[in-house]
């Protein structure tokens, strides 16, 4: 999956370079972190503060990406232009043209007649130079017999946060945010690139509990079963709680790539 021939060395290179442009560029990108939200309590809303895109990535075009200086890490804001494509598989399958090498995870659902899905990412981006993740929340109508999801818009928002681990060790936390699409990728090359070492602790707060029953349900339709999500090297089989309206999820294996 890694090697690449004389054809294909010119969009690698040029890829790179973008790559180490953005890096060097991070620190004209620093804006405060959500402290307000990741402070919330468990089972407060959490409040809507706009970010309005500013400096140098609405200079380059990229207005949705920022940097979280206390944890050296890039995410995007809640109003990432990527809201606007949706959702469906191709993305994923397309991926490692784009250079990211990730596991995926989707929990299939259906609530107040639309059918909903939250997908998790897990692993590489950048051609192995950052390791990261993803939890987005999409829907479409009951009635579609489309694999096309529309990501939530603000009203149908929930919590959510994840840790992003390398073994035992925990590269960064997303902390709690009402969103559709939370991200983080961090300066941080694998061994190997191995995604069988990077793993998932993560929390979805829901508007109420029997939401929160049903995503609880498609968790266990994929194999995760109820226990601690604690991670924890003994455990070999990914896991899920539920405690309300929230959520809690260790991923580990299960991957849809």
């Amino acid at each position: 999956m890694m090697k690449t021939g004389r054809k294909g060395f010119p969009r690698r290179l040029f890829a790179l370079a973008l790559i180490l442009a953005l890096m060097f560029a991070l620190p004209l990108s620093v804006q405060a972190a959500p402290e307000a939200e990741a402070a919330a309590p468990a089972e407060a809303a959490v409040p809507v503060t706009p970010v309005v895109p500013s400096g140098f990535w609405s200079v380059v075009g990229l207005p949705s990406l920022r940097y979280w200086p206390s944890e050296e890490y890039l995410f995007h804001t809640k109003y990432a232009y990527q809201w606007l494509f949706g959702f469906n598989a191709a993305y994923d399958t397309l991926s490692p043209v784009a250079g990211c090498f990730y596991d995926t995870v989707r929990f299939k659902f259906n609530y107040g007649g639309r059918d909903w899905m939250v997908q998790a990412w897990k692993g590489t981006y950048g051609y192995g130079l950052f390791t990261g993740g993803e939890l987005g929340l999409y829907n479409k109508p009951e009635w579609s017999p489309l694999e096309q999801y529309q990501g939530a818009t603000t009203s149908d928002w929930i919590g959510m946060e994840f840790s992003i681990y390398s073994r035992q060790t925990k590269l960064f936390t997303r902390p709690m945010e009402n969103t559709w699409w939370v991200t983080g990728f961090k300066r941080y090359i694998m061994q190997d690139w191995s995604r069988e070492f990077c793993s998932m602790e993560g929390a979805l707060r829901f508007p109420n509990a029997e939401m929160a029953a049903a995503c609880a349900q498609a968790m266990a339709a994929k194999g995760f079963i109820p226990g601690s999500t604690v991670l924890d090297r003994s455990y070999s089989t990914d896991r899920y709680s539920v405690s309300g309206n929230t959520v809690r999820f260790l991923w580990r294996e299960k991957t849809e790539m």
